[in-house]
């Protein structure tokens, strides 16, 4: 993780997480490697802003496919 993406709170980085994968630029696969790999956000933080950026899309289709 890079020093400024360090110094941010665990708020702040999911927030940024879901700006950029709710920009119209680039598939969701480019997103998460930039984010991951770059930025170098947590997994689990990630995670959490996709699920927020989907409107809980992610969580919803993982309680379908445990049902």
């Amino acid at each position: 993780m890079n020093a400024r993406i360090a110094s941010m709170t665990r708020a702040e980085r999911v927030e940024r997480a879901v700006k950029t994968l709710n920009t119209p630029q680039g598939t969701v696969q480019s997103k998460q490697a930039y984010l991951l790999d770059t930025i170098g956000i947590p997994e689990d933080e990630f995670l959490e802003a996709l699920n927020f950026a989907s409107g809980g899309a992610v969580v919803e289709a993982a309680l379908e496919v445990m049902a």
